[in-house]
């Protein structure tokens, strides 16, 4: 009997079992931090304190996420806008356009001419004289020979025009200027005749008038100043634009440069002085009394295929005869 009571008493006082049950330092804690005025109320009450307070956290916590939005949206257009200012600024300070130039090497059925500036050696004459017309520009391109074009006494060249810029603009005009002729120097002439007159479609240049002018080459339009109907509009992506040049000049040679003008994106109008790299255009005219003075005579199908016109002017091939 006595065994029977003890064994039936012995949970009752088990320490482990009553910590099980509750712990009355957890419950304090809680209540006093989180419900410190809901101390002895039922648990039906703290459990709608519990919702109640989670509920406010969710609605707290969302507020705070809709005003963040909120002030997002109403901040956006004006840092977006600022951001294409800035773009703007930077895209303004890239260079408006830059040029490369090619001259035209090639020569024509319609007649050429080959100027160097010094004489030509005894061994450098031996070889001319073997050589065909046909072939003479291979042979005196690399001793530093420039071609000029003699039947419309031009020299012409291709120019490229490059932008980088973001924004689109367009060049409107293009004006000759900083021209400067003189007398030609070079001391080696050789001429090649041929027969017409060549054509080269784009512009042309006549740097012997008092106010020259970028006239159209070709074309219904031909003689009129290129800009008055076209444009050339650059950046943005848009291919690089291209013209052919052809400036002529009979009695001197002369230096010039192209001051184009251009209105960008914004309207803003603008200029550029375009040159041959770290030089100006050159258009060369043939000498007058040049050192030594070749003819081709084109008619011979064996050597020797030129005649010194500085030493035998008379000879019907110079032009004097």
């Amino acid at each position: 009997m006595t065994d029977s009571n003890s064994s039936s008493s012995q949970p009752q006082n088990d320490p482990t079992l009553r910590s099980a049950e509750f712990d009355p330092t957890v419950r304090d804690v809680l209540e006093e931090r989180l419900f410190p005025e809901g101390r002895g109320a039922s648990r039906r009450t703290r459990r709608r304190a519990w919702g109640i307070t989670i509920t406010l956290g969710i609605l707290a916590s969302m507020g705070g996420f809709a005003a963040s939005f909120a002030f997002d949206l109403w901040t956006t257009n004006p840092r977006a806008a600022a951001e294409r200012e800035a773009h703007r600024d930077l895209d303004q300070e890239v260079v408006p356009f830059t040029t490369s130039i090619t001259y035209d090497t090639d020569p024509t059925d319609a007649g050429f001419s080959v100027v160097l500036d010094r004489p030509l050696s005894p061994e450098e004459v031996t070889t001319l004289q073997a050589t065909p017309p046909s072939k003479v520009w291979d042979l005196l391109r690399p001793l530093g020979g420039r071609l000029i074009h003699s039947s419309t006494y031009t020299t012409t060249f291709k120019m490229n025009i490059f932008s980088e810029r973001a924004a689109q603009l367009s060049i409107v005009d293009m004006t000759p200027v900083e021209v400067t002729c003189t007398e030609p120097s070079a001391g080696t002439l050789v001429d090649v005749s041929g027969q017409g007159v060549a054509e080269y479609p784009g512009l042309a240049i006549n740097l012997e008038k008092d106010k020259p002018q970028l006239v159209n080459a070709d074309g219904r339009d031909q003689g009129q100043p290129f800009f008055d109907k076209r444009r050339i509009d650059l950046g943005g992506g848009l291919e690089p634009g291209g013209l052919r040049v052809s400036a002529s000049t009979r009695e001197q040679s002369c230096t010039w440069e192209i001051l184009a003008r251009y209105v960008d994106a914004q309207q803003n109008p603008g200029e550029v002085t375009l040159r041959d790299g770290d030089k100006p255009f050159l258009a060369e005219a043939k000498p007058q009394s040049p050192e030594q003075h070749w003819e081709a005579i084109t008619y011979k199908s064996q050597p020797p295929y030129f005649h010194p016109c500085h030493e035998k002017p008379s000879h019907h091939s110079c032009p004097s005869n």
